[in-house]
């Protein structure tokens, strides 16, 4: 997707000599890109080489389009150290839904292999606004770069995981051809629920890729987030499904209990005017791994000239632990002036 942003020479007229010559002089061509100061983020998604040989992150989807963003390039030594960990994806988004729909093994072999979240301070070269509003040479670089959690994706639970975007009858799925009918759908729960099990039956990180993340960062924690987010995004569409059709699925009963979803943690987001208060109230709703429970809101990014607003979405564990309490009310408050637009 094209972003341009043209910059014009500039002329100079300048005084020449004593004897009343005027001179015209040219300006460089264009203006070095506005660097703007460092801001501490935090980056959650794979990394993966572009064409330049810049280590990125990319932003691992499911979704029907394509989106607009930044460069978000890893600086060295970081990149260096975290090398080991590049997935086989040749773009900032690596679409699951476009790629595991297909079966075999080349599918498999093209899907990221570890998600990682990194956080260090971010310095932005070019501007900066919201989605859709950043020129071609906007680039974000994050410095010094610390490893906060590796996530390996396991390729047995990926090929469990397939199932979502094969069947015809799932929503998931993107080709033509699709079942809607009752049975087709129920088939499809019943599909669901052997693949859920299959998908927690496998094994968690080795204790290999316990010490590669070490090794590339003392401080860095293995974690399981995406992938048992993922499981709960399916046991909950299960359940609603069994629920609205009156079907009673063998093994439904058992499933364990599931977190809050997005539209839930939102709503507390939106009733809860303080990060303190907010955080109580989803410990109350679910007293597992806040690493898991997603919270999608609206930031404000860009200069202040030219305000911008994005969608994004955080873990509440991120919220605990990256956010300050002038971030959450700053981030609460755009996104119930976007939600009421």
């Amino acid at each position: 997707m094209p972003r341009s942003a043209p910059i014009a020479a500039v002329f100079l007229a300048l005084a020449g000599t004593a004897l009343g010559v005027l001179a015209a002089r040219r300006a460089p061509a264009a203006d070095a890109p506005a660097k703007a100061p460092p801001v501490v983020e935090t980056w959650e998604g794979y990394l993966w080489k572009d064409k330049d040989g810049r280590t990125r992150l990319g932003d691992p989807v499911i979704a029907m389009g394509v989106m607009a963003t930044p460069a978000q390039v890893v600086a060295e030594p970081a990149a260096s150290r975290l090398a080991p960990f590049l997935s086989p994806v040749g773009d900032e988004y690596h679409f699951w839904n476009y790629t595991l729909d297909k079966e075999g093994d080349k599918a498999l072999d093209a899907q990221p292999r570890y998600l990682v979240r990194l956080r260090g301070p971010v310095t932005t070269v070019g501007e900066r606004g919201g989605l859709g509003m950043f020129s071609s040479d906007t680039v974000l670089t994050m410095d010094d770069a610390r490893l906060v959690t590796l996530e390996p994706v396991d390729r047995g639970w990926l090929d469990a995981w397939a199932v979502v975007f094969r069947d015809k009858a799932s929503p998931w799925r993107i080709r033509e051809g699709g079942d809607t009918s009752e049975a087709g759908r129920r088939r499809f729960a019943e599909r669901a629920l052997a693949a859920l099990a299959a998908m927690r039956a496998r094994p968690g990180p080795s204790d290999a890729e316990r010490a590669a993340a070490k090794a590339a960062d003392a401080g860095a924690a293995l974690s399981d987030a995406f992938r048992r987010e993922s499981e709960a995004s399916l046991q909950r569409y299960v359940v609603a499904q069994a629920k609205a059709n009156g079907w009673a699925l063998r093994g439904l009963d058992a499933l364990p209990p599931v977190p809050p979803d997005a539209d839930e943690v939102q709503g507390l987001f939106l009733e809860h005017a303080t990060k303190a208060a907010f955080l109580a109230a989803v410990v109350a709703r679910w007293k597992g791994d806040l690493s898991i429970v997603l919270l999608p809101h609206y930031v404000e990014t860009g200069p202040a000239n030219a305000r911008g607003v994005s969608w994004s979405s955080v873990s509440v564990a991120a919220v605990r632990d990256d956010w300050s309490d002038d971030d959450y009310v700053a981030h609460r408050r755009t996104t119930v002036a976007t939600l009421r637009r």
